[in-house]
């Protein structure tokens, strides 16, 4: 029986009962609610699963996938059961010790990174800057700098002002895919020189003693870049994070033969459905964290699961 999940099943003509479909397994479903009903604390089960979904990179239609169910278990023991399994894989199976993995909170992954999954493997972080450009006479700094839903985030590049025109160019169209209008930049050349020794389209808005501590909060050196993202807060998020994810690789700044786990909690119950209301970030079938029902029907947008 193809019970609802949060994906389609194959369904496979019957050549005996006419009209009627085999359902292919895309999750244990059936076995882990009969266990669980009959009283069973947890289960493991190596399982092959079938999804009609297309190919990407991290799916496939057919796999063979891990399952765990467990009763009464918090979030951090769950955590630590899956923890001890991954690091004990690697260690047999790669020879790769990955030791205690960090555990970072969904609103500092964002802030930092960009993503709610970073790869730590890259350097590079985002800064917020927001309190230095809200009284710059640049509506595109100051107005979401000076919007509640607004974030102004600069990126630093290290070795980034060898990039030429084209690229910068490339790259500004690269974040509009994900909603920016553009990106703007100043290159460092030579920090001791003050204004002579920064190039950037931004800086007549911008007075030194701004750009001097947008230079010191960024940890800028001669050679870097720093580029900028400012609108509302998911599209920052999502055009910087990708920004990062893609100089890093271009630039050869990330470390694509190390291995950097991380575990990202307490993620929002619900999101911005797009249209005024709010919808499951995850699934329905989460619970808030540290909140009453009053304080859930007052803010379930501040609701975390």
């Amino acid at each position: 029986k193809a019970t609802p999940e949060g994906a389609r099943d194959y369904l496979v003509p019957s050549r005996v009962h006419k009209g009627k479909f085999y359902a292919l397994p895309q999750s244990p479903q059936l076995f882990k609610q009969l266990l669980m009903m009959s009283g069973f604390d947890r289960y493991y089960q190596i399982v092959k699963c079938f999804r009609d979904e297309d190919l990407r990179a991290d799916r496939q239609p057919e796999f063979t996938q891990i399952d765990v169910e467990t009763s009464f278990m918090t979030a951090p023991q769950v955590r630590e059961v899956m923890e001890a399994l991954v690091r004990h894989l690697w260690l047999e199976v790669k020879g790769v010790d990955l030791g205690d993995f960090p555990v970072m909170t969904f609103a500092e992954a964002e802030r930092r990174y960009g993503s709610d999954k970073p790869d730590l493997r890259n350097p590079m972080e985002l800064t917020d800057v927001a309190d230095l450009l809200k009284s710059v006479e640049f509506a595109v700094f100051a107005g979401p700098a000076n919007d509640p839903k607004g974030r102004v985030a600069a990126l630093r590049v290290p070795g980034g002002a060898s990039l030429t025109r084209k690229q910068i160019d490339e790259y500004g169209n690269f974040v509009k895919i994900y909603g920016a209008k553009g990106l703007a930049y100043i290159k460092v050349n030579e920090r001791a020189k003050g204004l002579e020794g920064i190039n950037s389209p931004v800086a007549k808005f911008l007075n030194a003693e701004i750009i001097e501590d947008i230079l010191d909060r960024t940890a800028a050196q001669d050679g870097d870049m720093i580029f900028f993202g400012a609108d509302n807060k998911k599209i920052v998020a999502d055009a910087m994070g990708a920004l990062r994810l893609k100089v890093g690789k271009d630039l050869g700044l990330t470390d694509e033969s190390k291995w950097a786990p991380l575990w990202v909690i307490d993620f929002p119950m619900f999101e911005d459905d797009g249209e005024g209301g709010l919808t499951a970030m995850h699934h329905p079938f989460t619970s808030p964290k540290d909140m009453t029902a009053a304080e859930l029907k007052a803010a379930p947008e501040n609701a975390v699961a």
